[in-house]
């Protein structure tokens, strides 16, 4: 097996359980986006899997093996991860920091092979950002360090991409972009699971959708399955439709619905 299983996951801070128990397969070679309202667990999940948290309790297997099993730097070849935060404080340059995705095969700048240059120039190609080369990352935008971020977790060659709000900070056009891309990538044969608020994006780029709420699956499948009239009604307050076309799902949001914030 070639996926991510979730059997009866619990992550907490103490003795406080957050998220779980969960029960998830992860099919490889999909765009997987995790939704749902804020303090959901959405988070909170991708940084176990990135092993940022412990779990209190239950399982995760890669590829069929334990992921504590694998030490940090098998785990980093298998799985990137784009956490939320998009500091930056040293003044590196955009280059320098895209190849410190090649670290976990134990490249740097000083010892870089020309396959560590081919998945650098190939991930800053893949975000937009091959001429910001010499550019200090510290004189960028939050959306313009968020890309650079995007493309250091690219260049690992991880086939597991773990991204946390990926197009947080974007521009409409460049969030509609850097979806394009990762789905690109899921045809090239990496997998994506992927936090999205924006339920537009999500209904228009997954292949599955793991909604979370309150710390529990509330579904998991197709979008069509997830995004219904009653879920986008009981989860977020929303009166909103989904339908399609030859490009893909559309959510029309039609209005909010009162009394429904819990």
């Amino acid at each position: 097996m070639r996926d991510l299983t979730l059997e009866h996951l619990r992550i907490g801070y103490g003795e406080k359980t957050v998220l779980g128990p969960l029960d998830a397969v992860f099919e490889p070679q999909c765009l997987h986006v995790l939704a749902g309202p804020n303090g959901a667990g959405k988070s909170t999940l991708l940084r176990h899997l990135a092993g940022v948290l412990t779990k209190q309790s239950g399982t995760v297997h890669l590829h069929g093996q334990a992921l504590e099993k694998f030490n940090r730097f098998e785990k980093a070849r298998q799985i990137a991860y784009l956490a939320q935060e998009r500091e930056l404080v040293w003044p590196l340059r955009v280059r320098e920091v895209v190849m410190l995705g090649r670290h976990p095969h134990g490249s740097s700048l000083e010892t870089a092979t020309s396959i560590d240059e081919k998945a650098v120039d190939e991930a800053m190609q893949a975000t937009g950002i091959g001429d910001w080369a010499d550019r200090l990352v510290t004189e960028l935008s939050g959306g313009e360090r968020a890309r650079a971020l995007l493309a250091r977790a690219l260049a690992t060659g991880a086939a597991w991409l773990l991204l946390d709000e990926p197009v947080a900070g974007l521009d409409p056009r460049q969030q509609f972009l850097v979806m394009a891309m990762l789905q690109d990538q899921v045809r090239r044969g990496r997998t994506v699971l992927v936090v999205l608020h924006d339920l537009a994006l999500a209904a228009r780029f997954a292949d599955r959708i793991l909604l979370l709420h309150q710390g529990l699956a509330v579904a998991h499948g197709p979008v069509e399955t997830v995004l219904t009239e009653d879920v986008l009604a009981d989860v977020f307050g929303l009166s909103a439709r989904l339908s399609a076309d030859a490009q893909g799902h559309n959510l029309q949001i039609h209005g909010v619905m009162p009394c429904n914030f819990r």
